[in-house]
């Protein structure tokens, strides 16, 4: 009898996340077992910990392995409103992957086991949904001339709304751009453009 090949590296990272996303879909985040998922990959324990110190950098990592990809090349019409809607609409892969529930014990532990700057930074710098608002806003003018907190509006009005729901849906989206973004948005542009007459 031949001893069974153990795995290393990539095969084994692999093989841990892909029964993670399948432990996820199963029992849940809340019920969600380090330890039935090294059983279940055919592990140890430390194995996973030496990667994935947490279980929710285990869950998001298998998360952004396993959810599907984003088409973030979203065309301009020049039209601030339109264009805010289609950017942020292409985010709702992200949040329709898994359980809502899900969604929001993921978000939750990251907060309780980020280190605040991490998080903020998580949130004010180069991310997802940052990026797209900043391809629509380029078409308006220079982004120098805008703060970072108007830039960075967008993404914590989204973490908040998905806190909050645990999902992104189309209406939600909606609201955001009609009744937060959009005030804020045409009267900097007012105002960017009465400062350059």
């Amino acid at each position: 009898m031949t001893k069974a090949q153990r795995r290393r590296g990539a095969d084994l990272e692999n093989a841990i996340l892909k029964v993670a996303w399948q432990h996820l879909d199963e029992v849940g985040y809340e019920n969600f077992s380090m330890t039935e998922v090294a059983n279940l990959a055919g592990t140890s324990k430390s194995a996973i910990y030496k990667r994935w110190p947490k279980k929710v950098a285990l869950v998001m990592a298998a998360m952004a392995k396993y959810t599907p990809d984003l088409n973030l090349q979203t065309s301009l019409s020049g039209d601030l409103r339109t264009d805010l809607i289609n950017s942020l609409s292409v985010l709702k892969p992200i949040f329709t992957a898994t359980t809502p529930k899900n969604i929001q014990g993921i978000i939750a532990d990251g907060l309780v086991y980020s280190e605040t700057q991490t998080f903020l930074n998580a949130i004010n710098g180069d991310n997802l949904i940052n990026q797209q608002v900043r391809h629509v806003l380029t078409q308006f003018g220079d982004l120098q001339e805008w703060t970072q907190r108007q830039l960075h509006l967008p993404g914590l009005l989204v973490i908040n709304e998905v806190l909050q729901k645990g999902t992104l849906e189309s209406k939600d989206i909606i609201s955001i751009v009609d009744e937060e973004l959009i005030p804020v948005y045409n009267d900097k542009l007012v105002n960017t453009q009465d400062m350059h007459q």
